[in-house]
């Protein structure tokens, strides 16, 4: 297995892309996130599972596959293409890096728990994770997609999941960011839940 990606192939024409967060959990789900309840295959869904270990938010691409992230855009397409369908899903980082993928090669769209948006609002967190981004920030591909409100398509369809309050990283200001486009829609519950009642998967199949 490769350390940053993860392929179960079910025979599906229906494509999960799963974007992980930087940190090891969220709303205490595993770095893989959702791999569990989406990889049986009696849901006939093929599951790409990535993670950045090199915590750029995916700008830089992935570690071991893709070193920079006109690379990782091709090595997504080249994944994407016998696919009818397909869907990505994150959280955090893996949430920005979930739209902003969805934007650039056009998926049915996205399920986003608490991503950043505006990554120059986030910056204001100040993390440590920010400390490390901030250089590739100031980079053309840094400053090319700091906002996404940008690189919304209209294409595709966006769910959002944030928290309803001024946390920089994950509040409301990263969902108000992009929710003046019309195909932006935000989700009453997280992923813990969703999962729980097996509404994620049943979003996914509405696609």
């Amino acid at each position: 297995m490769n350390s940053d990606f993860q392929k179960i192939n079910n025979n599906s024409k229906t494509l999960v892309i799963c974007f992980s967060g930087i940190w090891l959990a969220i709303d205490k789900i595993p770095v893989f996130e959702f791999s569990n309840s989406l990889s049986s295959p009696e849901l006939n869904l093929d599951i790409l599972l990535l993670r950045d270990f090199e915590e750029f938010w995916y700008l830089k691409g992935l570690k071991d596959t893709c070193n920079n992230f006109d690379s990782f855009l091709l090595f997504l397409q080249n994944e994407i293409n016998k696919y009818d369908k397909v869907v990505a899903i994150g959280a955090s980082a893996g949430g920005y890096a979930s739209i902003l993928a969805t934007s650039l090669l056009n998926f049915d769209g996205c399920i986003s728990f608490i991503p950043q948006t505006d990554l120059k609002t986030a910056r204001q967190h100040n993390d440590q994770s920010f400390k490390k981004i901030s250089p590739i920030l100031n980079t053309s591909i840094g400053k090319k997609y700091q906002n996404l409100s940008k690189h919304i398509n209209n294409v595709s369809k966006y769910y959002i999941y944030s928290y309803n309050n001024d946390d920089k990283l994950h509040g409301s200001h990263q969902f108000n960011n992009i929710s003046h486009h019309c195909n932006v829609f935000r989700l009453p519950h997280g992923a813990k839940r969703m999962i729980k009642d097996n509404s994620l998967v049943d979003l996914i199949l509405e696609f």
